[in-house]
């Protein structure tokens, strides 16, 4: 491949440019910054593709408005002219690739087209960079050598550096006398392990004999508590069912009351009356007419209280049909002001008594802090039995230590000196033995002798009995001090879950309002009181609202008759002396106009129509009576009652049907329930609560304390547990070593194709990097050979140097002679141009134009493109016509 042309449309600060390369070799001169990198950037982005956002690459956005990309043309010895084009914003940053007088297509088209070529061939082989050189001056000799016969062979270092990643990854893992490697130490951990279950399979029959022991106990245990859950959970329901008593007995009164107002209306009838009510209705405006007429005629009544009496009748036969309810919700409101005001002396009463600092915040505990508070004063009594327990054992622990210092000190003083008499009397019955024997007085020898000897054994018996006792004596303080130890550990362990204890007594305490210096169980008696308070305060928070109701009710009313503020006090009366002030008024103006129709006869035709309509009314109520009677209606006025009665009934029926959904998981809605039967289940409950959560306590101690004994025995693991961790171990092991070896065999296939490549092309290649080193050296270095593993060069005068002898330009000679020859005996391939960015700053002069004519040797072989800011370079290039192209 060797490339054309490029059309720069926006690629980093080059907008809108266009560039010709020579076939052979090319140089693009600029200072820094002129955009050299960038050019090299575009043609690789163009061939594989623009970065992905998350890259680290550098971003070529232009600045500028323009589009970011261009096209590229290249020559190709199979599809001749070869055109791409790829830009960031079209058809996702894909390439569009156009081959002269062939087809189109697009990065998979172009990926065949370059094949073999990959982008990490592009930059491994066929780009050039001073960077690269800068590598070489940190490498070994071992580590240098074998990067130049790696670029050598494969055009780069990747396989030598593969090869070093293989060998570190071994050593990572394994070495023969090393300690850190993982397998090494896990190889050391078996050995351990192994000397461990050699030890455990001798303990193993007394640690099963614990461990089945502490598994019955431990079913023992889950067992009570099953059962402890079981009465725990009954407890629980208990509570439940006495807080919500209260709800239940409404829900009995409620279901009692629709049983006895239980009725069905016909939806016929409903019509039948209610066109019967409009007929009725219809009769009371004609009569308000003809009293609108009667009035006409009554303009010289003798009073205006009388006259408002007489313009206002039907406002006021409404009143009196009205009355009864006003009536009715006058009454509730005097008996609910009663009930109301006796409830809040309870309340008050309750809350002194309790020492509720305020009733409108929290004081009672719901179903779950209850069983919470339920379980820590378990806890709590628990705490002080365990504590007057060890406080009392404590006591006498050093009351026994005190007597039994006391008797060790009287045992030491027995040890004297006097307590050597025997001793000292045993020496002269010995000596007097001696003296009668050599004196040939057998009887004195004798006596002698015998009392000497019985004086030693009875030394000896009184010294080993005191020395028994003493030691006695220190053994029993030991045990003491060993309890006393023990004790103390217990009283701290207990203090912290006093402490844990009174955290949660505080929380419970601040949040309900209880007296802290209380017990929890003085708290949970006074949850009986607390919930007739709380139950209270619900009733007087209902009463409240349903005060408030009454009162709008009653305000309803009063506004509806402020038409009669011209003769009464509506707004500022009472409801109740209002109502009976209303109704005297009016049946005296009924009395007075009775009186008064009857002194004026000559109006008896309105009398008479009045009448007739009153007749009607009277018929139309005879003719629906039955119906109304069925119903218990006195009169079709009724009507609206008896259809507002009924959908109170069907609002009763749903609330009834809500609460019985509600009560339903926590009561048998068959059975009665009374608060004392409830309250004495509670009590037994609690009881056996209390002593089962003793009992499973104690087993629990014997249970840890047996725990501790096998967790002690199985300090180094359970049997079983080394047989897994021994497996586990071998598979570790196994992996390693399974891992060890692929290491091994990439680490011997890389060198088998470093061998191989030697093999086929390591002649050519020392032949041809012999001849470019030459040159790059002015015919300072002759030849390059490799004898005994190691590269060799040979200088002019005939000495012959090693690699790490050479100076850094001339090492940085062979690096490009090695570069250059491998790029050399694989240009038939044609796969891509050179790209040379200024790897000759170390060089002189003289050695710079060495290599540019090398260079230009290659190039008829080769597309070589050089980026360089060196002046002298550019100055030969132009003076040896070497195709320029200046930023």
């Amino acid at each position: 491949m060797r490339i054309k042309e490029l059309d720069i449309i926006g690629f980093g600060k080059i907008v809108n440019q266009q560039m010709s390369f020579s076939d052979e070799i090319t140089l693009i001169y600029g200072p820094n910054e002129a955009g050299k990198s960038t050019i090299y950037h575009f043609i690789r982005e163009i061939l594989f593709g623009f970065p992905r956002k998350k890259s680290s690459a550098a971003d070529y956005q232009p600045k500028s408005n323009a589009l970011y990309g261009g096209s590229l043309i290249f020559s190709h010895p199979q599809y001749g002219e070869v055109t791409v084009t790829r830009i960031k914003s079209e058809n996702g940053g894909k390439a569009l690739v156009k081959v002269a007088d062939g087809p189109e297509g697009d990065d998979e088209f172009l990926q065949k087209i370059l094949a073999p070529l990959t982008r990490e061939l592009f930059d491994d082989v066929y780009s050039l960079e001073q960077s690269q050189l800068n590598d070489l001056q940190i490498l070994g000799e071992d580590r240098l050598q074998s990067l130049l016969l790696s670029i050598g062979l494969t055009g780069s270092k990747k396989l030598v550096t593969e090869q070093l990643r293989f060998q570190k990854n071994m050593q990572e893992i394994f070495k023969p006398r090393g300690r850190n490697p993982l397998l090494n130490q896990l190889l050391r951990q078996y050995d351990e392990l192994k000397n461990k279950i050699v030890e455990k399979e001798q303990l193993e029959a007394t640690y099963q004999q614990q461990i089945i022991a502490s598994q019955e106990l431990h079913q023992t245990i889950q067992e009570t508590q099953q059962q402890l859950d079981g009465e725990r959970e009954k407890l629980a329901k208990i509570n439940k069912q006495l807080k919500q008593l209260p709800e239940w007995e409404n829900y009995q009164k409620l279901k009692d009351t629709i049983r006895v107002t239980n009725k069905e209306l016909d939806e016929q009838d409903v019509k039948v009356l209610q066109e019967a009510y409009q007929r009725f209705n219809l009769l009371l405006e004609r009569e308000r007419e003809i009293h609108e007429e009667q009035l006409r005629y009554y303009g010289d009544v003798e009073s205006p209280k009388f006259a408002f009496f007489l313009n206002n009748e039907l406002r006021f036969q409404e009143f009196l049909s009205e009355k009864s309810e006003m009536e009715e919700l006058n009454q509730e409101k005097i008996v609910i002001e009663r009930l109301q005001g006796s409830r809040k002396a309870d309340m008050e009463s309750l809350r002194e008594h309790l020492g509720i600092p305020a009733i409108d915040k929290n004081f009672y505990p719901m179903n779950a802090e209850a069983e919470e508070m339920l379980a820590l004063a378990q806890k709590e009594t628990s705490i002080i039995n365990h504590r007057k327990l060890y406080n009392d054992r404590s006591e006498q622990l050093k009351h026994d230590k005190e007597q039994a210092g006391k008797k060790q000190i009287s045992r030491r003083e027995q040890r004297s000196l006097g307590n050597f008499l025997p001793l000292l009397a045993g020496v002269v019955f010995l000596a007097l033995g001696i003296v009668g024997l050599v004196m040939k007085t057998a009887v004195v020898g004798i006596f002698g002798l015998v009392s000497a000897v019985t004086m030693f054994g009875y030394y000896g018996y009184f010294f080993l009995e005191r020395r028994k006792n003493y030691d006695e004596g220190a053994l029993q303080l030991k045990t003491i001090d060993r309890e006393i130890s023990d004790l103390e550990h217990k009283m701290n362990l207990l203090a912290k879950d006093a402490e844990g204890l009174e955290q949660k007594k505080a929380r419970l305490s601040e949040r309900f309002q209880f007296n802290n210096e209380h017990t929890i169980e003085t708290w949970l008696n006074e949850l009986n009181l607390r919930h007739r308070l709380f139950d209270l305060t619900e009733q007087y928070t209902s009463g409240t609202e349903k005060m408030i109701e009454l009162q709008g009710e009653m305000d309803v009313y009063r506004q509806k008759n402020l038409w009669l503020s011209e003769w009464f006090k509506v707004e500022e009366e009472d409801f109740g002396q209002l109502l009976i002030q209303v109704s005297n008024y009016i049946y005296e103006m009924q009395e007075k106009k009775q009186a008064y129709v009857l002194e004026n006869s000559g109006k008896l035709q309105i009398v008479e129509t009045l009448q007739s309509i009153k007749d009607k009314k009277k018929q139309l109520s005879e003719e629906y009576q039955p119906l109304l009677n069925h119903y218990g209606l006195h009169d079709i006025q009724s009507v609206p009652t008896l259809v507002g009665e009924y959908q109170s009934f069907k609002k009763m029926v749903s609330e009834a049907q809500l609460t019985e959904q509600k009560l339903e998981d926590i009561f048998d809605l068959e059975k009665v329930y009374k608060h004392s039967q409830l309250t004495e289940q509670q009590e037994q409950l609690a009881s056996q609560v209390e002593t089962h959560q003793g009992e499973i306590e104690q087993a629990q101690e014997k249970y840890e304390s047996m725990k501790f004994s096998i967790q002690k025995m199985a300090s180094d693991g359970l049997l079983n547990d080394l047989y897994q961790k021994e497996a586990g171990l071998k598979d570790e092991i196994n992996q390693l070593q399974s891992e060890w070896i692929v290491q091994k065999l990439l680490n011997s296939l890389a060198q088998d194709v470093q061998d191989f490549l030697g093999t086929q092309q390591f002649p050519a290649l020392l032949s041809t990097c012999a001849s470019f080193f030459k040159e790059l050296t002015v015919n300072a270095y002759e030849d390059c050979f490799f004898e005994d593993g190691y590269l060799l060069v040979r200088h002019q005068s005939g000495q012959v140097f090693q690699v790490k002898e050479l100076s850094t330009g001339t090492r940085d000679q062979l690096y490009m002679a090695m570069r250059l020859s491998f790029v050399f005996l694989n240009s038939e391939e044609h796969l891509a141009p050179l790209m040379i960015d200024d790897s000759w700053l170390h060089y002189d002069i003289k050695r710079k134009h060495s290599l540019f004519k090398v260079l230009k040797r290659l190039g008829e072989s080769v597309q070589i493109v050089c980026f360089s800011s060196d002046t002298e370079l550019a100055d030969y290039a132009s003076k040896e016509a070497i195709e320029t192209l200046s930023l």
